[in-house]
Order: structure tokens, then C-alpha cells, then sequence
């Protein structure tokens, strides 16, 4: 079965956001996260109340978003947008359908 591709419908309101590829390294026995970025479009919202339920007790509390985007990311990437670091914690693929990916972002942790 054949479906229709609807990746330019969402063209108009998809907005630039920059990615950015996490590597990871030990150094004096801490992990340090660096990464180059990239900039590609997507539509960013807020996760549906009904999502964030089933979510784990201690993460319901957290700030979740969804990215829809044609960029594929990894499980742990790190997702800039307005100046927010946003941490990958789910991917469906719905490349053969729509020709997009939809994440499951929070925001990513930080030092004090």
C-alpha cells in the first residue's frame, strides 16, 4: 500500500533550528559533551498532556516538546532551539509515510 508524501504541507510552518551532534569523552574521570551544529527546519510544539502522563513519575514534571522534522537525529542529540538546549529521549519514523521524523525532546540538563 502506497501513501500520499505530505512533507511539503508542513513547509510553512516549520522553523530553522540548529542541531547538534553530541560526542562524548572522559576526561579527569567526567563525561564532557561537545558537538558541532547544523541548522535544519522543523515544527517544535508542546508535547500533548495526555503523552506526558505516560511518561515515567519522575519525568512528568519536566518540560517535554515535540520536533517534527525530516532530519534524522539519534537517540542523546542535542536540538537547539531559541537559545534552549533540547536532549533527543524518542524518535518515530514515519520517513515512508510522510517523509518525517517525530522526537520526543526535553530540555537538556544543565550545570550550575
Amino acid at each position: 500500500m502506497s501513501y500520499p508524501m505530505f512533507s511539503n504541507e508542513f513547509s510553512d510552518w516549520e522553523h530553522p533550528a540548529h542541531f547538534t551532534l553530541v560526542k562524548k569523552k572522559i576526561v579527569d574521570h567526567e563525561v564532557i559533551e561537545f558537538g558541532d551544529s547544523i541548522q535544519f527546519d522543523g515544527v517544535f510544539y508542546p508535547m500533548k498532556p495526555q503523552q506526558v502522563v505516560l511518561k515515567p513519575e519522575g519525568q512528568r514534571t519536566w518540560q517535554w516538546w515535540t520536533l517534527l522534522t525530516p532530519k534524522e537525529l539519534m537517540m542523546d542529540d542535542v536540538v537547539t532551539f531559541n537559545n534552549i538546549e533540547y536532549r533527543v529521549f524518542g524518535k518515530q519514523d514515519f520517513w515512508h509515510i510522510s517523509g518525517e521524523y517525530i522526537y520526543d525532546l526535553a530540555e537538556a540538563f544543565h550545570s550550575l
